[in-house]
């Protein structure tokens, strides 16, 4: 039982690729919903990944910095504004042009499946501290269907700051049985990378059990 595939994605309708081998996936884990799940959650990641990438373009078109913080505020918050009438054909060609894409990678054997979405770009460090900040939100929310609609109705219109997103992903990975602890976003290198793990055995040890924690600069 064992499948690996690498997929690039430059812009999020890439992601139609992904489907026939999630079905696979499917079918070699004999887990039925699993490759609905698992592409409701890439789409989310995928998107967050690329949106990333699109701001760093805006951000050097404009002139806003990463690395100040008040030119980051102001340049998040323009990006915010002006983002709904991007000309992504035209922003797609400056991704190509400075290289940015997501990396997709699914690797399955009989004792998991691990799925890594991979950005070859940093985080800054207020994009990751952000990033963790709303994931550990995420996973504070109580598993009840009240709770989570609750943190929807109050939080519905601050997607980006209050990790809308990871809310979903961590709840469809409770919802198809996983342990949402297993779900790790951190910075490698020079990419980011948000890491999907699901144990298929008993006996499994995850990553985070062996590796420690991951670091954000090597």
């Amino acid at each position: 039982m064992d499948k690996n595939f690498i997929i690039s994605i430059l812009s999020s309708a890439d992601k139609e690729r992904i489907k026939p081998a999630l079905k696979e996936v499917e079918e070699q884990t004999k887990k039925e919903g699993l490759a609905d799940v698992l592409e409701l959650v890439l789409h989310e990641l995928i998107n967050n990944a690329v949106k990333a990438n699109l701001k760093r373009v805006f951000f050097d078109r404009n002139g806003y910095s990463f690395e100040n913080q008040e030119s980051y505020e102001n340049g998040l918050k323009e990006f915010r504004l002006n983002f709904s009438s991007f000309n992504l054909d035209e922003y797609g060609e400056e991704l190509k042009m400075l290289q940015l894409q997501v990396r997709l990678e699914v690797s399955l054997d009989h004792k998991r499946l691990l799925v890594f979405v991979e950005n070859n770009r940093a985080a800054s460090a207020a994009e990751e501290s952000s990033i963790r900040d709303r994931l550990k939100t995420a996973m504070e929310i109580p598993k009840s269907d009240e709770a989570l609609m609750d943190f929807y109705v109050h939080y519905g219109d601050e997607t980006e700051e209050k990790g809308i997103g990871l809310t979903m992903v961590v709840k469809l990975i409770q919802e198809a049985g996983f342990d949402p602890a297993n779900f790790r976003v951190y910075v490698k290198a020079r990419t980011t990378v948000a890491r999907l793990e699901f144990p298929l055995s008993s006996n499994y040890v995850p990553l985070r059990g062996t590796r420690g924690r991951e670091s954000r600069r090597p």
